[in-house]
C-alpha cells in the first residue's frame, strides 16, 4: 500500500502535467494589409499570412489565421501558468519558439 506523502506526489505531479499541457488563447481581428485584403498581417514581421496558417511571435506566442464570418481573426496561443511541487523551480527558454519556450517544472533528483 502507498503512503499518504507517495500519493500525494503523484496527484501533484499529475497535475503539473495537466497545467502544462494547457494553454491561455485570446482572439481578436486580423489587422489587413490593402495589398493582400484576404491574408491576416503580422505587424510585428510586416508579414502577411494565409488563412490557416500559424507562425511564432515574440514573448512564446503562436499566432494562428483564421476565418469567421467572412472575417479573418488571429487566435493567439500563449503558455499558461504552471504550478510546481515543493522543492521544484520553474524553468523557461525565451530563445525557443512556443510552446518548448513554455515554464516547466525542474525538480533536483532526491537522494
Amino acid at each position: 500500500m502507498f503512503s499518504m506523502r507517495h500519493q500525494i506526489g503523484q496527484f501533484l505531479g499529475l497535475m503539473t502535467v495537466i497545467t502544462i499541457a494547457s494553454a491561455s488563447v485570446a482572439v481578436g481581428p486580423s489587422p489587413v494589409n490593402p495589398d493582400f485584403p484576404l491574408d491576416c498581417w503580422s505587424q510585428s514581421q510586416q508579414k502577411n499570412f494565409p488563412e490557416g496558417a500559424s507562425w511564432a511571435e515574440p514573448n512564446c506566442l503562436q499566432v494562428t489565421c483564421t476565418g469567421y464570418q467572412n472575417q479573418l481573426y488571429l487566435l493567439y496561443t500563449s503558455c499558461s501558468r504552471i504550478g510546481v511541487p515543493p522543492g521544484c523551480k520553474t524553468i523557461q527558454d525565451m530563445t525557443l519558439p512556443y510552446p518548448a519556450c513554455c515554464p516547466r517544472p525542474s525538480c533536483s533528483p532526491k537522494l
